[in-house]
């Protein structure tokens, strides 16, 4: 069950809001090269970019995230 899910759907827009960007800080932080980048999409949705990255090194870092 996607617990996190159920928190974000709750009403109080201002606390999800300051989670969601806790999120990103927190994700950000592993994400560590110039050339990668860390983008909010569908709302409350993530993407990481790991350019020049091939599958282990994706997996590596998702681990990490």
């Amino acid at each position: 069950m996607d617990f996190f899910r159920k928190f974000l759907h709750t009403d109080d827009h201002l606390k999800t809001d300051k989670c969601l960007q806790l999120l990103a800080t927190e994700i950000k932080s592993v994400v560590k090269r110039s050339t990668d980048l860390v983008a909010r999409y569908e709302n409350k949705q993530f993407a990481v970019i790991l350019a020049n990255t091939d599958s282990q090194g994706a997996v590596y870092v998702g681990t990490l995230i």
